[in-house]
């Protein structure tokens, strides 16, 4: 069985804590896929891995244009600045970037690509893309084991594992949030489950491609359903479900509300389907739109606690709420 052919390419971002995993996966599943003439699960195709550019020094057995682009950080502050980034993100002391050009090639050329991000840098890539990536959460189920393979990675102070670890509590937070979860505790395992993952999104890239001339795009809005031309909508990527894609909006809106806080800060919340509504474009493109309301469990609406949750003394930045609610 031969994978469906589509005229647009996707990315799979794998995120998560260090020493989740990650890197290790993307060898397994780039090694499997037709193009390495291993055989992949049917309907699985091939995966192009699409490096990301990094400040930090290659670590032992890392190859430049390999593993990642190598550079120092007064070209990384140059690429940056001319704008070659979709994101970047500083993580454990180093820059990390996702390269525009590379990232946008590839879903043009129809490729499935595989590559690595910080969380928060992904939900941009997310918002940039959102009917071309997939968020895809990889950590093992024992958070204990996370430090054992940061020690095995390499020689590491204390301090640096410290900080590793120091992130772990926020990316945790963030988990739900992305597409998928993927427990990696043996590494077989945890190639099956990204399979399953893969395949969900190639049947739903066929299904789609059903409907190349009249498009459906899936929107939703969190909040009261105003007239459909205020407030800001966001698209329901891939297999997301809208609730999914909700609560994404949801933790992205409050990690850009409180940049400087260390954990998200809030009672449990809830999102709850209020409307749905089609709208036809001049162009011949439906917009499927799904109002969401949300509140916490405390009874505040999501706003209220959103603009009560930043830590002690923070200035609170961010856009403003009616942006989003």
């Amino acid at each position: 069985m031969s994978a469906p052919v589509v005229s647009r390419g996707h990315i799979f971002l794998l995120v998560g804590p260090s020493g989740g995993g990650k890197t290790t996966l993307i060898h397994r599943v780039t090694a499997r896929g037709p193009a390495a003439g291993s055989g992949a699960s049917p309907g699985i195709p091939a995966f192009t891995f699409v490096p990301s550019t990094t400040s930090r020094p290659p670590r032992p057995g890392e190859q430049d244009g390999v593993d990642y682009h190598f550079v120092g950080e007064a070209d990384f502050e140059g690429l940056a600045a001319h704008g070659d980034f979709l994101e970047w993100q500083r993580v454990h002391g180093f820059r990390y970037g996702s390269s525009r050009a590379r990232l946008l090639a590839a879903v043009a050329d129809g490729h499935w690509g595989i590559t690595t991000a910080d969380i928060l840098g992904a939900f941009k890539i997310k918002a940039a893309l959102p009917e071309a990536v997939s968020t895809v959460f990889v950590t093992p189920s024992d958070s204990g084991r996370l430090r054992e393979r940061i020690l095995e990675r390499s020689p590491l102070s204390e301090a640096e594992v410290g900080r590793r670890l120091g992130r772990v509590a926020m990316e945790m937070e963030l988990a739900h949030a992305c597409d998928r979860l993927i427990l990696n505790d043996e590494i077989e395992d945890a190639v099956a489950r990204l399979e399953v993952c893969v395949a969900a999104q190639v049947e739903e890239a066929a299904r789609l491609a059903h409907f190349a001339e009249r498009p459906v795009v899936r929107m939703v809005h969190v909040g009261p359903p105003p007239r459909p031309e205020c407030g800001t909508l966001f698209c329901v990527a891939g297999c997301e479900t809208p609730r999914r894609a909700a609560a994404r909006v949801l933790h992205q809106w409050w990690w850009e509300c409180h940049p400087k806080a260390s954990s998200f800060a809030l009672p449990p919340w809830r999102v709850e389907p209020t409307g749905r509504q089609e709208y036809r474009t001049q162009d011949r493109v439906t917009l499927d739109i799904t109002w969401w309301n949300a509140t916490c469990a405390d009874g505040r609406p999501f706003a209220q606690a959103v603009a009560d949750g930043g830590e002690p003394g923070e200035e609170q930045g961010g856009p403003a709420h009616r942006e989003y609610l």
